[in-house]
């Protein structure tokens, strides 16, 4: 025993009963059973355990209605250059060109290169056939 009176154990040690939900409760019960049911298909491709084909296609149909498939999730990315003003733009360019003055040659020389590279008949004018 400690000094305390008690037997190595505190209020860090001892064991607490956390109370769970009905819904929590078989939210766990459901995880516990897919995380068998995909050991049981791994074990199979490894070929630990056999199973068949009907046992195989019913565990595929179990997860199919409790797993989101990747395919179906939809993913969004939002690039906030897109929502970017003319005026926003502007700024931005600004702010770069007078923190770092030599990018404006540099970008002048590259504008310059791409427009030589293009094909001269995308440099005229199209004219309207009548």
């Amino acid at each position: 025993m400690s000094a305390l009176g008690t037997a190595g154990a505190n209020h860090h040690t001892q064991k607490r009963r956390i109370k769970r939900t009905e819904e929590q409760r078989e939210n766990w019960a459901d995880r516990v059973r897919v995380g068998k049911l995909m050991q049981m298909l791994e074990e199979c491709a490894q070929g630990r355990v056999q199973l068949e084909g009907s046992q195989i296609k019913s565990i595929e149909v179990y997860l199919d209605r409790t797993l989101p498939r990747l395919s179906a999730v939809e993913q969004t990315e939002v690039n906030e250059l897109d929502t970017l003003s003319r005026e926003d733009i502007l700024a931005r360019i600004q702010l770069l060109l007078k923190s770092d003055p030599s990018l404006l040659p540099e970008l002048v020389a590259l504008q310059a290169r791409e427009a030589a590279q293009q094909p001269v008949e995308s440099l005229q004018p199209q004219q309207k056939s009548a």
